[in-house]
């Protein structure tokens, strides 16, 4: 029983060695994951609340762009075996209805536990973790409001367009660094 006990004190006591070793957890995690300091926007303190609404915005518009694009690839044969050759991609003659349904299909079947996972970390490596159920609602609407909409990709563009750009370049590199290449749709839908 003491092993046990033990064990766990020193597991505990690592966390909070590294922390302690290497300074405040944003930093650690920004370390963690690949990051300087000067790919962090800088952000006001007292703008870390509507920040972390841009940032829920970033992260869903990165998050939904890939998976959409992935399910698109993962339905061209072209794509599947890096042709070089235009003409063995058939995705570039499909109608744009199919990527529109490919959009709603992620959507409706989208995963929010990684999505907030996403959020959350690189919303604590920003110093910038707020995050509250209004939040939560905002992401949730996003994705509904895309999925109902009666031209999806047009809607994601215009997500797109209110997004603050360093957001979701460090949003897709915290996609990059921490799955290395090993992100899959299973990770999302």
């Amino acid at each position: 029983m003491k092993r046990k006990s033990s064990a766990r004190r020193r597991k505990k006591c690592r966390l909070v060695d590294l922390v302690e070793n290497h300074g405040p957890v944003h930093r650690v995690l920004q370390e963690h994951m690949g990051m300087t300091a000067d790919d962090i926007p800088p952000v006001e303190r007292q703008k870390s609340r509507s920040a972390m609404y841009k940032l829920v915005t970033a992260a869903a518009y990165s998050i939904i762009n890939y998976c959409a694009n992935d399910v698109s690839y993962s339905k061209c044969e072209g794509c599947l075996l890096d042709e070089p050759a235009q003409l063995a991609h058939e995705c570039l003659t499909w109608p744009s209805a199919f990527y529109e349904e490919n959009l709603k299909h992620v959507c409706c079947n989208l995963n929010m536990g990684p999505v907030l996972y996403v959020i959350t970390a690189v919303g604590i490596s920003m110093n910038i973790f707020s995050m509250n159920q209004n939040h939560i609602v905002a992401l949730a609407n996003l994705v509904e409001d895309i999925r109902s909409a009666p031209k999806p990709c047009e809607h994601l563009r215009a997500t797109f367009q209110k997004c603050h750009e360093p957001y979701v370049k460090l949003v897709e590199k915290f996609l990059h660094n921490t799955f290395q290449n090993r992100m899959s749709l299973t990770t999302f839908l």
